[in-house]
């Protein structure tokens, strides 16, 4: 395959995936969205393959953020030690690049990956975005495999570029999530998977009254396909032509700010 061909995953026969142990005791939704959503997909896990993966729903605070300066203005080089320690051993630090930093590794617009999703295990999507109080939703964990010999980026900042499609009433191909789009790109770093290196993710598992097919895509690389139920309207955004918000919408908000 030429550098510039982007490749396309084929329907998966057999799905091979590693056993999930979620050990993080958090309570639960059901996500149910009335239009086209934000994608939310952090990462759970990165490294070498193993048969048993714990997801880990802190990863996607690394960075951690720096201490406060020391008080009276007055320098304490141990803090500063102490915090490049915390950084350096951490799990992330190896997959990490800085915002400013130079790097020359295949983006994952181009680079050849595997998406797989095992709807047969279950684990949580964080998402503050949609419920601050209750921010966990039922997920379906999702696998993503680096299948070049080199280095590739597989995240920015807290999120890997998949986006859900599923198929409408008349067969086709449609989103139902938008990338997620940073306001400002400053201290957006990148994450980085080596070769034969896996990552784990999770997409929600939405619920409607719309049985249809679903799968993921990051470009033209898509996952194996799923059943699942969506809210029709998802496959339409809340904003107009001009960027406002749709009549119907702002409706929706005034009588649910009534009740």
């Amino acid at each position: 395959m030429e550098r510039n061909e982007k490749p396309i995953s084929v329907q998966k026969e057999e799905l091979k995936f590693p056993v999930i142990i979620d050990t993080f005791n958090f309570k639960t939704s059901k996500r149910k969205a009335a239009w086209l959503s934000t994608a939310n997909h952090e990462l759970l896990y990165i490294g070498k393959w193993k048969d048993t993966i714990y997801p880990d729903y802190r990863l996607k605070y690394y960075p951690i953020a720096p201490p406060p300066p020391p008080a009276a203005n007055k320098f304490d080089p141990s803090d500063t030690t102490a915090y490049s320690k915390i950084l350096t051993e951490h799990k992330m630090y190896p997959y990490y690049i800085n915002w400013m930093a130079l790097h020359n590794h295949i983006s994952w617009h181009e680079a050849k990956i595997s998406i797989t999703i095992d709807t047969t295990q279950r684990v949580k999507n964080d998402d503050i975005h949609v419920n601050w109080d209750e921010p966990f939703f039922e997920a379906y964990p999702v696998l993503i495999e680096n299948m070049e010999d080199d280095t590739i980026t597989i995240a920015y900042g807290s999120f890997v570029p998949l986006i859900t499609e599923a198929k409408d009433s008349t067969g086709n191909w449609r989103p139902i999530e938008k990338k997620w789009m940073y306001a400002c790109g400053n201290g957006v770093g990148t994450f980085i998977l080596p070769p034969n290196e896996i990552a784990l993710s999770a997409t929600m598992i939405y619920h409607g009254n719309y049985s249809t097919t679903l799968r993921l895509k990051i470009d033209s690389t898509f996952s194996n396909e799923f059943k699942g139920n969506i809210n029709y309207r998802q496959f339409e955004s809340k904003f107009n032509e001009q960027g406002g918000y749709k009549e119907e919408y702002k409706r929706e908000i005034k009588n649910d700010t009534k009740q």
